[in-house]
Order: structure tokens, then sequence, then C-alpha cells
């Protein structure tokens, strides 16, 4: 369900030279893109600083491939590397949504880390690179809103990303009604922005344990 696209991304659902899932039988790219922890840096408290990396650290891939890469961010000059560069636009997507309604698995899967093991080393960061119209575009997909309980960190991803997707379970009410009122505090964080919010309704298969109606 989508409460406001935006032109950026209106057509991402038309996307080609991307294939649909599973993951595993795509073709993943790793560009040369970096990964831009500075609205982050400039803005964060001294206290934090040394959580940083941790908040960027990115999972990516290499065409000829078959295993993902992790890759930590100390400053805003880094980059993922491989060995071509990217032109392709990059947006910063977010998701946000109550704890346990599913946001870190719906990363993974975007990132293609399918096997439990490799949870603890994936990050926290998704680099995949799609094609829009016939023109490529990265999407930099952000799951760091539980990652540290500081308010000064909610604010900061209410402002950095390009578009958001707000998570919650069909089996939780209470996790749509925060979605709504996540939806709010973005209107109101980004008042003169039309910003792309894509609410997504996750565990649609837990049937019996449904407490948001399809309506």
């Amino acid at each position: 369900m989508t409460l406001n696209k935006g032109d950026k991304l209106r057509n991402m659902d038309k996307r080609r030279g991307s294939t649909p899932f599973p993951m595993h039988l795509q073709t993943l790219h790793r560009r040369s893109m970096p990964v831009d922890d500075r609205e982050l840096r400039s803005s964060m408290p001294p206290a934090l600083a040394g959580e940083l990396s941790n908040l960027t650290r990115c999972t990516s891939y290499s065409p000829n491939e078959q295993h993902r890469h992790s890759c930590v961010s100390d400053s805003s000059d880094s980059v993922i590397s491989s060995g071509s560069d990217s032109d392709g636009q990059i947006y910063k997507v977010v998701l946000l949504g109550e704890h346990g309604v599913g946001k870190s698995t719906l990363a993974r899967i975007f990132g293609g880390v399918e096997d439990t093991l490799d949870y603890e080393d994936a990050g926290n960061t998704y680099d995949r690179s799609i094609a829009v119209d016939g023109e490529e575009a990265n999407i930099l997909l952000y799951d760091i809103w539980e990652q540290d309980n500081s308010q000064w960190l909610k604010d900061q991803c209410m402002r950095m990303g390009d578009a958001y997707i707000i998570v919650y379970s069909v089996t939780d009410k209470s996790s749509f009604e925060k979605a709504s009122e996540l939806r709010i505090q973005l209107r109101r964080a980004r008042q003169s922005e039309n910003i792309p919010i894509i609410l997504v309704g996750n565990k649609t298969d837990l049937v019996r344990s449904r407490e948001v109606s399809v309506d």
C-alpha cells in the first residue's frame, strides 16, 4: 500500500534489468559508491561518535562472486569499492517501524542475506543497483531505526532519507497504529518536501493471527 510516491521512485516496481525474488537467482552488482555518512557525522553528539561505523556498516555484492561483502565506513570519504565506478543516481531509503515487525528480515532479503549464520556479519545498510527506465540507480537501504535508543538517531532517520518504507505487522494492530503515527511525524519533519512513503504490511502468511483487516 502506498501512502505517497514521489517522481523519483514512482516507476521502481516497473524496473528493468532486475528480476523477481528469490534473491539467489539474481545477478547482484557491487558498485563503487560512497557510504554517505556525512549528515550523520556532522550532527552526531561526541558521545556517539564511536558508534558511527556500526551504523553505516554496509552489505554489497560483486557481479562475479556468489558471496556478499561487508564494508565499514569510518569517514565520509570511504567507499564501497569494486573494479568500476557507477554514475547512477543514489537513493537513500530508510526502514521505519515498531520492534518485531520484520524490518531487518525485509532488509536482508533485499540484500541477499538468506543464511541465518550470516545475519550477524551482514551489517545494517544494504546496497543494490537497479535500472529504472533504462537508467542506472543505486538503492542504499538503511536498517538503523532501532540500532540505537537515542532520540538523536531517530531524528536523523527522519531527515536523511530520499524515501521511506514504514513496516507494520498484520498480526499486531498497535504496530499499524504506530506506522500511522510515523507517517505523520515524517510529514511534519519534511513539510516542504514530497517524500515518498511506502506502507508495508508484513507477516501476511500468519492468517489466523491477523489483527489488521485487508480493508
